[in-house]
């Protein structure tokens, strides 16, 4: 959301330091900014993540339906893929990953049509959907990589034929444009990506601490399938059913199988190299790519949605029948459940919360600083844009007149320090009282970043000043710390 506000012109937005350090790629700062040109509420800038979802939808049922040749599977493979909490969970934010699953699946559709015939349209179309998916988002060339393969693979087996060659022809063609849209965009990647490692020093400070690779694994997996974190043994089950549909589906049309499998395996690739450089670089700690798993919910549901037909034909393929219906009984509750937890307003009541309580001379501190300062700037500044990027390390916020029209108060915050535990900030000489604004937001049943961290900072807090208040809403604590009185005569 406020890559949005980085620039006064798209060119501008789309080169900003911001768009670069989060290793995001342009495209869909650059939608956004033009959004925010019909108005910059939470439901216009989330239209476009609302209207992915539901497009992407459309085009699962699609092609379920018309691979499988039965409306039965398009439909359960289409509530499957809209209702997973991996894909409710995007779908109601302002972040590119419901148009990159939109994007990949587009690309896979036209792809597998442009290998059952001699039209060159749709691989021109497969082209453009991968290069607007580039730009949308980098890791979207993961996908593209997988596609890649299944069509190098394809071309080999098939190369004596004449109609094989001029598909190859048409496919290497398609492959050079897409080159050359991502050369073009070169500098600007290696840009983002040395930012990204630079901030990445910082961040690493409170993300989770490793855990085996395995487990690390089984955890995107769980997600992925929609099972919750109390149940997280269904992901076996699940996951033979979701082998044996897979095969299924590859045996019967084996090019729509290849395209689904081959860009899933990849992903694995993906990471295991972001463990190794996380784990190995940044002290044992990992940052859980849930995400970056968004584009592949198609793999998982049509896979599943086919094995329904299967098992009322074949006794043995039963069970896995009923598995594949029981994971649409659960990826449904689920998602329901986290596409309408309420979440988000807290920061807006706890912004209302600190425009009250708050006295002249106060300090407004965030933890995890290091993700939440700049977003928390903008609810206590009302929506005001001048404090959505980039936000000073510490501000002066001047709030109302006071009744007597006096001059309104001046308040310190939110001070922000990459360092945690926050010791600057406990020991600020200018802070008589501080304001501590705690961020416990989880993301699929886990925390997102590692409470210990928190805890650690608050124990400074606790050495240094006394506790006066405490506010609990959804996902967020507010306390507030004050300086002891020193009293001379005191023993």
């Amino acid at each position: 959301f406020q890559e949005a506000f980085a620039g006064d012109w798209p060119w501008e937005v789309a080169t900003a330091p911001v768009v670069a350090e989060r290793a995001h790629a342009p495209g869909y700062a650059v939608l956004l900014w033009f959004v925010t040109r019909l108005g910059d509420s939470e439901s216009v800038v989330r239209s476009l993540s609302w209207l992915a979802h539901l497009a992407g939808g459309v085009l699962v049922y699609s092609l379920a339906a018309k691979a499988s040749g039965r409306r039965l599977v398009g439909a359960v493979a289409t509530l499957l893929a809209l209702l997973t909490p991996l894909a409710t969970r995007y779908a109601r934010d302002a972040t590119p990953y419901a148009l990159v699953g939109l994007l990949t699946l587009a690309s896979t559709v036209l792809l597998e049509r442009a290998l059952r015939s001699d039209d060159r349209r749709p691989w021109f179309g497969w082209a453009a959907a991968n290069i607007v998916g580039f730009y949308v988002h980098y890791f979207t060339l993961f996908f593209a990589a997988g596609q890649v393969v299944v069509l190098l693979a394809l071309g080999w087996r098939t190369h004596k034929s004449q109609r094989a060659r001029r598909r190859v022809a048409f496919g290497v063609l398609a492959l050079g444009v897409l080159g050359a849209a991502v050369a073009l965009w070169g500098p600007e990647v290696i840009r983002a990506f040395l930012m990204s490692a630079e901030d990445n020093q910082v961040t690493q400070s409170v993300y989770p601490v490793a855990p085996g690779f395995l487990s690390f694994v089984l955890e995107h997996l769980r997600v992925l399938f929609g099972v919750p974190d109390a149940a997280a043994w269904l992901a076996v089950p699940l996951g033979l059913a979701w082998a044996v549909g897979l095969i299924r589906l590859w045996r019967d049309r084996p090019v729509l199988g290849a395209l689904l499998a081959v860009p899933f395996a990849l992903v694995l690739v993906l990471l295991l190299a972001s463990y190794t450089l996380h784990a190995v670089k940044f002290g044992g700690r990992v940052y859980y790519g849930w995400r970056w798993l968004r584009p592949y919910t198609p793999a998982i549901a049509l896979p599943l949605a086919w094995l329904l037909p299967a098992a009322w034909r074949s006794p043995r393929a039963l069970f896995a029948g009923f598995v594949a219906a029981a994971a649409l009984v659960l990826a449904a509750w689920t998602g329901i459940e986290t596409g309408v937890a309420f979440a988000r307003p807290a920061q807006v009541r706890a912004a209302e919360l600190l425009h009250e309580e708050a006295r002249n001379g106060d300090g407004i501190g965030v933890l995890p600083a290091p993700f939440y300062s700049v977003g928390w700037s903008f609810y206590l500044h009302e929506r005001a844009r001048d404090f959505v990027h980039p936000g000073p390390s510490i501000w002066d916020y001047w709030g109302r007149e006071a009744g007597d029209g006096s001059q309104s108060r001046r308040v310190f915050g939110p001070i922000r320090s990459f360092g945690l535990p926050l010791e600057s900030l406990a020991t600020h000489g200018d802070v008589a009282r501080l304001w501590v604004t705690i961020f416990r937001e989880r993301l699929f049943d886990r925390p997102e970043f590692d409470e210990a961290v928190t805890e650690q900072a608050l124990a400074l807090f606790d050495r240094r000043y006394q506790r006066q208040k405490r506010f609990s809403l959804p996902f967020m604590e507010l306390v507030a710390f004050a300086k002891p009185t020193f009293d001379p005569w005191a023993s």
